[in-house]
């Protein structure tokens, strides 16, 4: 339906130009493909302001990422809207994909198989997301480059569109 595709361009133009009005470092939930699923500055922040108010430890950034995930339940259960926020935020990055080959087969999905698992990988300082019986990942909007925008230039990949990782 092209007024369906007409919907969702001004959608992810009204939400361009709407970030560019957000500090990076108050931006939620931003899983950037760039940075990968690490915890952005604004995640930390909140989390360990979360944790501070409530008389959790704060200190740690592996305890602060561990409460983000769900792992250590204690922030999530006392705030669920966290959990479904991360995670809806998640899957709407996640549909982003432009072929649908980066989204999960096809199958018989039961709810419970939809429900994503968060993990903290202190390693790597970044976050595992499984779901669908499988590691998941989210793909971001790419800003294109001022002289991809000359006329006659072509797109590069890295340089502009939607890209799954």
């Amino acid at each position: 339906m092209p007024e369906l595709n007409t919907a969702r361009c001004q959608v992810l133009d009204y939400l361009t130009q709407t970030r560019a009005l957000v500090r990076d470092d108050h931006v939620l939930f931003s899983f950037e493909y760039e940075k990968g699923m690490q915890m952005g500055p604004a995640e930390r922040q909140l989390v360990g302001q979360l944790a501070l108010q409530l008389g959790f430890p704060a200190s740690d950034p592996t305890t602060l990422a561990q409460y983000f995930t769900g792992e250590n339940a204690e922030l999530v259960d006392l705030f669920p809207e966290l959990g479904f926020f991360r995670d809806i935020v998640f899957y709407f990055k996640s549909l982003m994909v432009p072929t649908s080959d980066a989204l999960p087969a096809l199958s018989p999905w039961t709810p419970a198989d939809a429900k994503l698992g968060w993990r903290w990988n202190p390693k790597e300082k970044a976050m595992l997301v499984t779901g669908f019986g499988d590691k998941m990942s989210c793909c971001g909007y790419i800003k294109e480059e001022k002289e991809d925008r000359k006329v006659g230039a072509t797109p590069t990949k890295g340089s502009g569109g939607v890209w799954s990782r």
